[in-house]
């Protein structure tokens, strides 16, 4: 009897002991990219239940994008809506970083047939050659 007592107490050790993911720590504050003509901006206004924030992507030879993200954080991926303006028209699409220490790198994936929302987002690759770091907000 103390064996089975035992045996159940380890195994109820090791479920509590195991790793349950990373919790990454995402903080207030703007997060850029700037280089070779592309500029991306993200100012994180409120975190808690729902990450909200201002997203701008200025790309070399692309129209630029202006709007709002609100979003989740589930353990250091944030998945959330960007709502944006474009040559005059607003639109939405699933976006997706990858939280990495003060750098928030941008998640790919295959899109859904309307090219708004991510079809897996655990197929989502976080291979953004354009990192955003943490810094100063600019006014």
């Amino acid at each position: 009897m103390k064996k089975i007592i035992l045996v159940i107490f380890l195994a109820f050790a090791l479920v509590q002991c195991k790793d349950k993911g990373v919790k990454a720590n995402l903080e207030k504050g703007c997060y850029t990219y700037n280089s070779n003509g592309n500029n991306i901006g993200f100012e994180i206004t409120e975190t808690g239940n729902s990450i909200l924030g201002n997203l701008d992507y200025h790309l070399s030879g692309k129209d630029s994008n202006t709007g709002k993200f609100k979003g989740n954080l589930n353990g250091d991926k944030l998945f959330g809506t960007y709502t944006f303006t474009s040559e005059g028209n607003e639109s939405t699409r699933e976006v997706a970083f990858l939280v990495k220490g003060d750098q928030l790198i941008e998640g790919y994936g295959e899109l859904s047939k309307d090219g708004t929302t991510f079809k897996n987002r655990d197929e989502v690759s976080y291979t953004s050659s354009m990192p955003l770091t943490k810094g100063e907000c600019q006014k």
